[in-house]
Formats: C-alpha cells, structure tokens, sequence
C-alpha cells in the first residue's frame, strides 16, 4: 500500500478531547459525546467534514484523542466544554481504508510501511489524524490517514 505524499498548511480543529486506551468503544464513546454538540457547531464547519486527532500513545496505550470538525482560524469557541487545536503544517503520508479498518491500517503504516526507508515519523509532537468526508455513515465508507513524516537523510 503506497500512500499519497504531500505538504498541508496548518488548520483549526474544535471538538471534544478525551484520553484512554485505544480500545473501539472508546472510539465510540467520544463521537456520540461531541455529537451531541455538533448541531450548534456544525455552521462553522469550513468543509462538512470530520476529524479524529490522534495524539501520540505513551508507555501504557494511553493517548489523547479529539473528534472534531475543521473550523476558520479565527473561530472563536461558544462551548466551554469544546476544545480547540492546531493541526501544524506537515508533510503527510495519506493511507486510504474504510472506517472499519482503521486500526489496522494503522497498524500496518506502524509496523510495516514505516520501515521502507524512505520515511520516518515526524517526532515533533505532530498527531496523525483521521479525514472523515461528509457524508461517511458507514462502517464500509472510506477514510484517509494522514501520518506526519519527513524524509530520511
């Protein structure tokens, strides 16, 4: 699986932010929770689509989470609850999969693709995240991956 290279500007996301393993219904959970806050939201999305920011796992599985929309930069927050973040500019691996598979396409860019030599993860404190389009409803639906990388030297 080759994925797609290339260069994004940085973008605002605004969602809900929870921290736990990476387990399915954790994935579950958030989604349902900021869908609770989307219909007061969902005007200043910039593109109807959805965002999953995956922080960094630490030494026990643990990691941060957002489920979120893109937003304008100058969006300013009228849900206390809700919080905001910067995705940085990066280049970008981007996997294509379906929602059903997206723990194990992770695990295949982390255990496999990674290892081709060309590239390595971006260790500044970049998340990977995942591109939800408008419209996905499904467990068969495509997503994309993007994985923050630079080029080995």
């Amino acid at each position: 699986m080759e994925p797609k290279i290339t260069n994004l500007n940085q973008f605002k996301i605004i969602g809900i932010k929870k921290r736990f393993k990476s387990e399915k219904q954790h994935y579950d959970n958030i989604w349902k929770e900021f869908m609770n806050y989307y219909d007061k939201i969902k005007m200043y999305s910039i593109d109807n689509a959805f965002y999953g920011i995956n922080f960094a796992h630490d030494e026990n599985d643990v990691h941060d989470y957002i489920a979120g929309i893109a937003v304008e930069n100058n969006f300013q927050n009228p849900i206390d609850i809700l919080v905001e973040h910067v995705q940085p500019s990066s280049l970008y691996a981007i996997f294509e999969c379906t929602v059903n598979n997206i723990g194990e396409t992770y695990g295949m860019i982390f255990t496999k693709w990674i290892n081709n030599g060309r590239y390595k993860i971006n260790d500044k404190n970049i998340p990977c995240y995942d591109f939800y389009p408008p419209n996905t409803r499904s467990a068969e639906d495509k997503v994309l991956l993007y994985i923050p990388i630079i080029q080995n030297t």
